[in-house]
């Protein structure tokens, strides 16, 4: 066998002979054999090659490569033409390089990217611009991935790459509904990117606007009080840009009641009226109330004298779907407890105020509601679906609810048949409110406590004087404890909030307070609103919204001419938004020409994963706020200035 080595040994493994053979043949290729002798010894036949052992060189581990940002805004950018290029680093944190590497977006028409990230070395990055280019009106999403040799890949995990095109302004409604004879809340565009307004608008030649309406070329604005009942969807165009938006107008009558009633007097004490829009019936006395509205609750009503319930017993009225017209006269000193538990309930004046309701005029004072856990309670109404509130005057109400609690309304909850409109609260003064929570998740608002109704429109709602709120649960605000549309998906829409404020007041919650909302989703919009709230507790406290989810169409949050110089304290405590991350809301925030005082905090979001675009100094100091040149791409009215104050509204 040539120089082959040979060996012979006893196999220690039983009493039969065993045969070892180890041959060492240089550079003959073989690398192992193993054989198997037949018979009860057994022999081993190991052949080695001298050739050397090839080195294995350890794969990069991919947990060592990191893209930074995450999560990114473009913004507003105008359909056909492209952003500012952002930059994108790809960090590898290891020992070993990454190569063979590729860069992709998932969205390769609507975005792109310049670099080249072949090789990233160890311990060393590598960076791609990329830009936005939209081709068209919506909402675009791209994610950005880097693939190397050995199969290691990493894609941006957290909201993705975001940008929102349909023009450089934006109304914030689509849809806005108004009654004949009711100046309406003015309808103004904003711009995405800067705020500023005044460029030229057209708006289409037909349909005619509603008789009353006008239209305001260099802002853009739809402003007046309808007098004829009509509807039309109008294009509005910005000349400088050549951008177009949609905008439908609803000028409503109210309910239609026809027919003429014959009032039956063991139920009413006035004669006067039969109950038709036209010739509303009389109310002069408590028993009016309690007898006449009770028995004929879908009929017109308007109250013609002070009324004060304090020597009553008076239940809840039931569901109400007529004209209540209090002609600016006040209900006082009405206190019910509903002392039942364990099933939902809707208590308040009204228990619910159903489509095609219209309650208006009226003053309420010294109300107190005390329910138990699971109903929604509201000195007006525990609930309203599908009505309108206008010009309502709140003062001294106590609210105590398990679940969903408002000084004003309970819930605005989506109707189950198709309303005769969608309905909006406006025109709402609301001072001395005290709001008791008493259930672990719950939904507490100064004036409304929850809505799951879209579209919706809160307007020119103010909270003055001494309020207190408490609560053992969560989302809780200064006006609205939080939309929950998102969890109905089939409703298209959003919240709008305009003209509102709240002051003087404390917020302590488990979770979740918002100066404006407790609760909102993407494509809600506040507008010309401030609050200077103080809002504590374990976590998710924000200037403006406690928290945020997505609305399924990734709508961003909007909040525009707004300000807040109240105090935030705790975990996820913000300027703006606590948290975002809970209910992994997407649509990211846009705020235009938004301000915080700047000894509030600097955090936006409390948490991280939420995109923010915003217009500049948004931080500003006391001084600042109190010289009114800081704010002149805000309009007047509704803003007012005086140097030395904050802006207020009326």
């Amino acid at each position: 066998m040539g120089d082959a080595g040979f060996s012979r040994h006893k196999n220690n493994l039983g009493n039969g002979l065993g045969l070892a053979v180890t041959l060492i043949l240089g550079g003959c290729g073989l690398n192992t054999l193993h054989m198997e002798m037949p018979s009860f010894s057994v022999a081993r036949v190991h052949i080695l090659s001298s050739a050397p052992v090839p080195t294995v060189t350890p794969s990069p581990t991919p947990s060592n490569l990191g893209i930074s940002p995450d999560t990114l805004s473009f913004g507003m950018v105008v359909a056909g033409s492209a952003s500012s290029a952002t930059t994108f680093t790809f960090t590898n944190s290891g020992s070993d390089d990454f190569t063979g590497c590729s860069v992709a977006l998932s969205d390769s028409t609507d975005f792109s990217f310049t670099g080249d990230c072949s090789t990233i070395s160890a311990s060393s990055t590598c960076t791609v611009d990329v830009t936005a280019s939209p081709q068209s009106v919506g909402i675009f999403r791209t994610s950005i991935s880097v693939g190397c040799a050995g199969g290691v890949m990493k894609s941006s995990s957290g909201n993705g790459i975001l940008v929102y095109t349909g023009g450089v302004f934006r109304y914030p409604a689509t849809t806005v509904e108004m009654l004949i004879g009711q100046a309406t809340t003015p309808l103004t565009p904003f711009d995405v990117n800067s705020g500023q307004s005044g460029y030229p608008f057209t708006l289409s030649a037909s349909p005619a606007l509603p008789a009353g309406i006008s239209f305001d070329s260099n802002t853009g604005k739809f402003s007046g009080t309808p007098t004829t009942s009509s509807s039309g969807t109008y294009q509005v165009c910005s000349g400088s840009v050549a951008t177009c938006q949609m905008v439908t107008l609803k000028v409503l009558n109210e309910t239609v009641i026809p027919g003429p009633l014959t009032v039956n007097a063991a139920l009413c004490s006035s004669v006067l009226g039969t109950g038709t829009s036209a010739d509303p019936i009389v109310l002069n006395t408590v028993g009016d109330v309690d007898s006449c509205v009770r028995n004929y609750p879908g009929r017109a009503f308007q109250l013609n004298a002070e009324l004060d319930f304090s020597s009553v017993v008076f239940e809840p009225l039931p569901a109400f779907t007529g004209i209540f017209d209090g002609q600016n006269h006040t209900i006082s000193n009405w206190t019910y407890n509903e002392v039942s538990a364990g099933t939902y309930g809707s208590y308040g004046f009204f228990q619910v105020l159903d489509h095609g309701s219209v309650v208006k005029n009226l003053k309420m004072n010294n109300i107190s509601v005390t329910n138990q856990a699971e109903d929604s309670a509201g000195a007006l109404a525990g609930a309203l679906s599908g009505g309108i509130i206008h010009d309502i005057t709140l003062s001294n109400i106590s609210i105590s609810a398990g679940s969903v609690v408002g000084a004003l309304v309970g819930m605005i909850s989506a109707p189950a048949s198709s309303p005769s409109y969608n309905g909006y609260v406006d025109l709402i003064q609301a001072s001395n409110i005290t709001i008791t929570s008493n259930s672990g998740w719950s939904h507490s608002g100064f004036v409304v406590g929850l809505t799951t109704q879209v579209p919706f429109r809160i307007s020119r709602v103010h909270v003055t004087g001494t309020n207190a709120f408490t609560t053992n649960g969560n989302d809780m605000a200064g006006i609205i404890g939080g939309n929950y549309a998102w969890e109905w998906p089939q409703l298209n829409g959003n919240v709008w909030i305009d003209q509102c404020s709240a002051i003087n007041a404390s917020l302590n919650s488990g979770a979740f307070a918002g100066g404006i909302i407790g609760h909102a989703e993407g494509g809600d919009v506040i507008t010309n609103s401030f609050n200077n709230l103080v809002m504590s507790g374990a976590y998710g406290q924000g200037g403006f919204i406690g928290w945020a989810a997505d609305n399924g169409n990734l709508d961003p949050i909007f909040i525009v001419n707004s300000y807040f110089s109240g105090a935030t304290t705790g975990s996820d405590a913000a300027a703006i938004l606590g948290v975002g991350a809970y209910h992994a809301f997407s649509g990211g925030l846009v705020l235009v020409n938004t301000r915080v005082l700047d000894s509030v905090t600097t955090t936006l979001v409390g948490d991280t994963g939420t995109s923010v675009v915003s217009s500049s100094n948004l931080f500003i100091s006391d001084a600042q706020f109190k010289d009114p040149t800081n704010f002149s791409s805000w309009t007047s009215p509704p803003w007012s200035f005086s140097a030395g104050s904050y802006p207020t509204l009326p």
